[in-house]
């Protein structure tokens, strides 16, 4: 399998190092926007990874959930960028607010999705940034500033997992997944909520059966647990809530896991739609390992 970088993900981590400006937008080369894409967030989880954990200091928003002046920053800055690269185009974020028109381009940010992650110093929190085209998916990127590894595709294309260097070997990319997955052992992830006790009672069950070789929850990132599920290891269970997604929250994630081969399905089986997706889903790579993870959870999803 290569792990050579790819011609625009060569170029970005070039200039990104050099700190030479983005060319504004020619209105034509989609290419364009990976380039963008890939250059907002290395330069957003540079400035996470140097502030992450005993750094970093939280706000409570309204609804309890936490939020930091890095992610604010952060916003600010992708927000000036995208004015600069294609002022024609919307943006919406997680912590500045927005609104997703249904026609043109726009561009949806989370600084941190997973802050409790940031805050706690775990590797579960990413850097989330989807490019929409009349409302739907046209390129995503995730970044994990702890791993070093920032995931990207757009649509009709290849997804790729870029691994920036950390100990002096060059930096790697490949494209997405790295397991196949049809049939053979089913690894599930399941995001963790109280909720879904009776979920996790039943995955719990059938791994004592044998029907499932492990059963983890490490929380965080859910776009960092699609981003997981795109490699091609492990099936990813979301009990997600019955409020609809904002454009910032599956899109990205989704994106990449579909461009890795996969699918993201709700608890009958039927593709989502990820910019406005209500209630429980399920990632994964391989129709049949997909299929077996929605019979399982069939019955057990909170209510």
């Amino acid at each position: 399998m290569s792990t050579e970088l790819d011609p625009l993900e060569r170029a970005a981590l070039e200039a990104f190092r050099s700190g030479a400006p983005v060319a504004p937008w020619d209105g034509v080369d989609g290419g364009a926007w990976t380039g963008f894409g890939l250059r907002c967030l290395l330069e957003a989880a540079r400035v996470l990874r140097a502030h992450a954990g005993s750094d970093a200091r939280a706000d409570l928003k309204d609804d309890g959930s936490p939020v930091t002046a890095l992610e604010r920053a952060i916003e600010v800055d992708v927000r000036a960028r995208l004015a600069a690269f294609a002022p024609a185009a919307a943006f919406v974020g997680e912590e500045h607010g927005g609104r997703l028109p249904e026609r043109g381009l726009a561009v949806a940010l989370d600084p941190v999705d997973g802050t409790w992650g940031l805050l706690s110093e775990t590797s579960t929190w990413a850097c989330v940034l989807a490019v929409l085209e009349d409302g739907q998916p046209l390129a995503g990127f995730v970044a994990n500033p702890v791993t070093g590894e920032l995931a990207h595709a757009r649509r009709g294309g290849a997804a790729r997992l870029l691994r920036l260097s950390a100990f002096g070997e060059p930096a790697r990319s490949q494209t997405l997944p790295t397991r196949r997955g049809e049939g053979g052992e089913l690894l599930v992830h399941l995001h963790p909520t109280r909720a879904a006790e009776e979920l996790r009672t039943a995955l719990h069950a059938a791994w004592r059966r044998g029907e499932v070789r492990v059963v983890r929850s490490p929380g965080g990132s859910p776009a960092w647990g699609l981003t997981e599920a795109a490699r091609g290891h492990h099936v990813y269970l979301n009990a997600w809530s019955r409020e609809p997604a904002e454009p910032w929250d599956l899109a990205a994630g989704t994106l990449l896991v579909r461009c890795a081969g996969g699918d993201v399905v709700d608890a009958e089986g039927a593709p989502i739609d990820a910019t406005r997706h209500a209630g429980p889903w399920i990632a994964g790579i391989g129709a049949e390992r997909l299929a077996r993870a929605v019979a399982l959870a069939r019955g057990t999803w909170p209510g």
